[in-house]
């Protein structure tokens, strides 16, 4: 169905960017009973998109040490069971908003959509700084994985080495594509109505949610 295209990733970056600051208030003020709700509400409404259901499972599986750490020590240190819980329902909670704003999202569509927001020279440089992190994170991925391939041994701190002056001698061109994205003229994609308003009505029933 055409009015069901990207209606996750297709939403207008200021309405993501209000889900994502009302999903973080409220994530941090809830009840362990509000919060489980609400990580519901968002794994049910990711259907939409089931992609993003690898992307949420990627970003757990990184994180797994974490929170095997954290679980260790909260009962070395004697930590209440229902703190421990708490705490980590509250960081899946901020995995799956990040996940529903961020999935399947370009850099492209950001960009052309913040247009107005950056003509504020401090807003436009700390976009400029986001996206150039995201470049280099992206670089710095990549090399490690040609790295691994090449050598087959432990990595080691010499290779990380090689590897962080890879990425710092593709500064330059990280450095034009960020300018290029930032001044990327693209119409800004306003053509999926039906994703924005399916993004107005999850907004509101977060809000909703944490008012029970």
């Amino acid at each position: 169905m055409k009015w069901l295209n990207h209606p996750l990733s297709g939403q207008h970056f200021y309405l993501k960017s209000a889900v994502f600051l009302t999903g973080l208030a409220i994530g941090l003020d809830s009840s362990l009973r509000q919060l489980l709700i609400q990580l519901v509400l968002i794994l049910a409404i990711l259907i939409f998109e089931p992609k993003l259901y690898l992307s949420l499972l990627n970003a757990l599986k990184k994180l797994l040490p974490f929170f095997a750490g954290y679980w260790v020590f909260a009962t070395l240190f004697g930590q209440e069971f229902l703190t421990t819980v708490f705490f980590s329902v509250q960081i899946l909670y901020l995995i799956a908003v990040t996940v529903y704003v961020l999935g399947n999202v370009k850099m492209e569509q950001i960009a052309s959509q913040s247009r107005w927001l950056r003509k504020w020279k401090p807003v436009n440089s700390l976009f400029y700084y986001l996206f150039a992190t995201v470049f280099f994170t992206r670089s710095f991925f990549a090399e490690y994985k040609k790295m691994k391939l090449v050598k087959e041994n432990n990595f080691s701190l010499a290779q990380l080495s090689d590897v962080l002056a890879n990425v710092s001698a593709l500064s330059p061109q990280i450095s034009n594509s960020v300018t290029n994205l930032l001044t990327f003229e693209g119409e800004e994609k306003n053509s999926n109505p039906q994703a924005n308003y399916l993004g107005i009505f999850f907004l509101a029933l977060l809000v909703i949610v944490h008012g029970l």
